[in-house]
């Protein structure tokens, strides 16, 4: 069975043809817990974010002068989503964004050749239609607390969104006519909690890795 990832960013603005992505999230789940996680901020390389994104973030120009330029660390989100079920919720966006980030470093390959995406905000639309499916409105549905997610984050979204898809992964489950939890899956929450909350290692690819990975692509590539 294939890791799962869930995968967040924050970027500038809406259009990914000129805005950037200014951070990126990731947590690696394997038999429905955490083992690692990914996560950066990142240089926007003189665009600022519009007065909406900050609103929604609030990651200013000052805080990310210092930071990498996505050239310095995609080798690494690359080696850490390959071959994994990419969950992200509303895909498209964060995809499209992760892609044009990878053409202007020269990158020809896209997030599609080396993994799964799975779009969360489709399940969620299948499981629960005609109601709300945002990330809030979820994390209420399945009794998930989000009293600290006062500004959007990266990290803290996709830790929310990981605790969301294993609660619509058993419903989907229930669904398929399979073996029966309770609700929304709360059984099962409550076996992994103490789990949920052990220290993770944040992961780099070594040198080794980011050839191997380099490889790899270009024989996707090639065909």
């Amino acid at each position: 069975m294939k890791d799962i990832v869930v995968l967040d960013t924050e970027t500038t603005g809406l259009n990914n043809s000129t805005d950037r992505v200014i951070e990126i999230g990731a947590i690696k789940l394997r038999d429905q817990r955490p083992i690692s996680k990914f996560h950066t901020y990142l240089n926007a390389q003189g665009v600022s974010s519009s007065p909406g994104a900050l609103a929604i973030h609030g990651i200013t120009d000052q805080f990310l002068q210092s930071k990498p330029v996505f050239q310095d660390v995609y080798h690494a989100l690359l080696a850490f989503i390959s071959d994994t079920d990419l969950v992200i919720h509303n895909a498209p966006f964060d995809v499209g964004f992760l892609d044009a980030e990878l053409a202007r470093v020269g990158y020809q390959a896209k997030i599609k050749d080396i993994c799964c995406i799975v779009d969360s905000l489709i399940l969620a639309k299948q499981q629960f239609p005609g109601q709300k499916n945002n990330l809030d409105a979820l994390c209420k549905r399945f009794g998930i607390s989000n009293e600290h997610r006062t500004l959007h984050g990266a990290l803290l979204d996709a830790d929310l969104l990981a605790k969301v898809y294993l609660q619509m992964s058993v419903n989907q489950t229930d669904l398929l006519g399979q073996e029966k939890t309770s609700h929304a899956g709360a059984s099962n929450a409550d076996s992994s909690k103490k789990n949920w909350d052990k220290p993770i290692a944040i992961i780099q690819a070594t040198e080794a890795e980011s050839q191997a990975h380099e490889a790899f692509i270009a024989s996707l590539t090639k065909l």
